[in-house]
């Protein structure tokens, strides 16, 4: 190359690199600005919710007592969970480690995208798409919380990025192997990060198949082959900890039965909307209650076939549903899934910045797709494009198959950069004057096409107010702060009343009640079941406020409302027993306990548990004590088998002159706790009458 045709290019290069580190150095600041006003003003910032607070407490168990978990299949797919058990052990329990490490990380995304842009693009138009990533508004956003979509975008565009350089190096390269394993790695650990990239996997191999043409078929089954098997090595590895370690055959996680039959049901607009809290812990106790239901795998095997009936019995409203969810998922508006993302979007002064949206992204991104399509010629000579593509819609018919929600479109963000860029690109480069008007023309129209909210009379995705403040003021009564728990909820209480008005007087209730001043908290239970008489929480909380009052026959009439409402909510049993035990109405305890399985088929660990401990106690029945301690065992269903479970079993089996399986138990018991002083002794015991 001639020495000025070099210099121009390092210069090209230098400017390049330049540029990349303002964008970077402008993603940081972006990011790390946001944390601090969220820090400075959100006043739960600091402590985890909803989804986010599952996350962090698996985290947390994972490090202070066992890598494998819980004892129970993971309810979320679990590689999040990891890295944050991984992090915790490193630095220390600290959700800021934990933001500004995701900051770091979205900005690492912003040079893989860099990368990925460059491998079909000119620098340009890779520049301008890192631009757009950078200054999204909703990755901004999304990059301090603690949830999934930072890390499944970096998992993503590593295996994309890895399978892009096999491709170019397969041919004169040895070494070209590792980058497919570690596009399969790294698509392994994203499938158990977002398992609907499942969808994606054969998608891939068939691009495989063909992008290796001039590789024999045999061995090019065999490479793709090693990339399927990496794949789906932690979803395997995964599902074999659930089977082994939990005794249930579940496959990764087990909320997939339930948030496909959310997307996939006649009431779609209710069930998409459902709050966490107290509705959401009543619609997940429905296939108790219809269902014999023995563990969580057939909980989730209970939700996905109440969706396919529904798709099998009504295939056209299923089908014109499909249609809505498509159009949704092609709209700017920000679908929340557990909280109000412009409420706390306020806290920030970044999230009110004029910056890119999605409104914005969308456009230019489908303005994008729709040119390439009209360059399929062109295009399908580009193996980084047709790939992109692939993967794209392919994820996007997962998500249209489940249910539409702000944080689950994420991944697909930077592929819709790249596409936006190079409308972008074309839009200002152009030299013909007629395409350039047609491009700015489509990109308008779509524009004021994803714009507008569709479907705004059955419109699901919306939180009102009211919700977000007694959400806020549950979060600080959890955490002992009730002197601003109070002032949000009475702020709440200002907003019209609306159906998340029981939901304030509800946690006013709870914080009045913590606070001694049991007639004001029995006036706000009273307020919420006017606003929503069918809240069996309430009911039960206002029993537990009688209790405390000393009315035994209010809290027994408010118990019994709350049973009725809730007839597998173990809670209330359990709670029941408490108020027959100060009456000390001791013959009614088992008779209630009992009637938790003529209300509701399914079993239930603790009310086992439970009962066998009053056999056990009160009337010495070693038999009836043993039959539900052992079915407490049989079907632990979340419940955690502590070693006062077996110390109890093996006392039954001690009285019942069962001594090996005394034995046993007790043994068994010492697994969980060596130390435990209770079952020593009772062992002594043992050896010393065998002696």
């Amino acid at each position: 190359m001639p020495l000025a045709k070099t210099t121009e290019a390092r210069a090209l290069n230098k400017k390049i690199v330049n540029i990349l580190a303002v964008i970077l150095l402008v993603a940081f600041a972006f990011r790390f600005i946001h944390h601090l006003e969220m820090q400075a003003h959100d006043p739960i910032y600091e402590y985890p919710i909803i989804d986010s607070k599952e996350y962090v407490n698996n985290a947390e168990y994972i490090v202070e007592t066992t890598w494998l978990g819980p004892s129970w299949p993971f309810f979320h797919p679990p590689f999040y969970t990891y890295v944050l058990a991984a992090i915790f052990w490193l630095f220390g329990i600290s959700i800021t480690i934990v933001r500004i490490l995701q900051i770091l990380l979205d900005c690492v995304n912003i040079l893989l995208l860099f990368l990925l842009a460059r491998k079909t693009f000119d620098p340009a138009i890779a520049l301008i798409s890192c631009a757009l990533y950078a200054l999204y508004i909703p990755l901004i956003q999304f990059s301090v919380e603690l949830l999934p979509p930072v890390l499944s975008i970096f998992l993503l565009l590593v295996s994309v990025l890895s399978l892009l350089i096999y491709l170019d190096r397969a041919r004169t390269s040895t070494r070209s192997l590792w980058w497919l394993c570690i596009a399969g790695a790294s698509y392994g650990l994203l499938i158990i990060t977002l398992p609907n990239f499942l969808v994606c996997l054969p998608i891939i191999a068939i691009l495989l198949y063909f992008f290796m043409h001039w590789i024999a078929i045999r061995q090019r089954i065999l490479l793709i082959g090693v990339f399927c098997v990496l794949a789906m090595i932690p979803a395997i590895a995964t599902t074999v900890r659930n089977i082994a370690y939990t005794g249930e055959k579940v496959f990764i996680s087990y909320n997939g039965g339930v948030n496909f039959y959310i997307g996939n049901n006649p009431d779609i607009y209710t069930t998409v909307a459902i709050p966490p809290g107290v509705e959401w812990e009543k619609f997940t106790m429905i296939p108790y209650e219809r269902e014999r239901i023995e563990n969580f795998a057939r909980a989730s095997a209970y939700w996905y076939q109440q969706g396919f009936t529904y798709i099998m019995q009504h295939p056209l409203s299923w089908l014109w549903l499909m249609v809505k969810k498509t159009v949704l998922f092609f709209n700017a508006h920000e679908f929340p899934r557990n909280f109000d993302l412009a409420f706390f979007g306020r806290y920030s002064a970044i999230m009110k910045l004029p910056i890119v949206k999605l409104n914005v992204l969308l456009a230019l991104g489908m303005t994008g797709m729709i040119i390439i399509a009209a360059r399929w010629r062109a295009v399908i000579k580009k193996r980084a494009l047709v790939l992109i593509g692939a993967i794209f819609f392919s994820y996007a018919l997962s998500i249209i198959l489940f249910f539409i929600a702000a944080r689950y479109r994420l991944p697909l963000v930077p592929f819709l950069t790249i596409f936006a860029a190079y409308a972008l690109h074309l839009l200002f480069r152009s030299k013909k004057r007629a395409i350039t008007i047609l491009i700015a023309a489509c990109a308008l129209v779509l524009f004021c096409l994803v714009s507008v909210h569709p479907f705004a009379h059955t419109h699901p995705y919306t939180i009102p107010v009211t919700k977000t403040y007694a959400l806020i003021g549950a979060t600080l009564f959890d955490q002992g702060d009730n002197e601003q728990a109070y002032e949000y909820l009475t702020l709440g209480l200002e907003e019209p009343a609306d159906r998340y008005t029981y939901d304030l007087h509800h946690q006013l209730g709870l914080l009045l009640s913590k606070q001694g001043k049991t007639d004001q908290s029995i006036a706000h239970y009273r307020s919420s079941l006017e606003h929503k008489a069918d809240n069996f929480a309430v009911w039960n909380d206002l029993a537990s406020e009688y209790m405390t009052a000393g009315q035994l026959d209010s809290a027994l009439v408010c118990y019994e409302q709350a049973r009725q409402l809730a007839p597998c909510c173990a809670k209330v049993y359990l709670n029941l027993v408490e108020v027959y035990f100060a009456a000390q109405e001791y013959d009614r305890i088992i008779p209630v306990l009992e009637s938790y399985f003529h209300a509701c088929p399914s079993p239930h660990p603790i009310i086992s548990y439970t009962l066998g401990k009053f056999y056990m106690q009160i009337l010495h029945d070693w038999d009836k004590a043993i039959f539900h301690i052992e079915q407490a065992i049989g079907y632990p269903h979340g419940f955690e088998l502590t070693v006062d479970v077996y110390n109890n079993l093996g006392i039954c089996y001690f009285y019942r002159n069962e001594f090996d399986k005394a034995d046993r138990t007790w043994r068994k018991g010492l697994r969980l706790d060596p130390d435990n002083e209770s079952i020593k002794n009772n062992l002594k015991k043992l050896d010393a009458l065998n002696n």
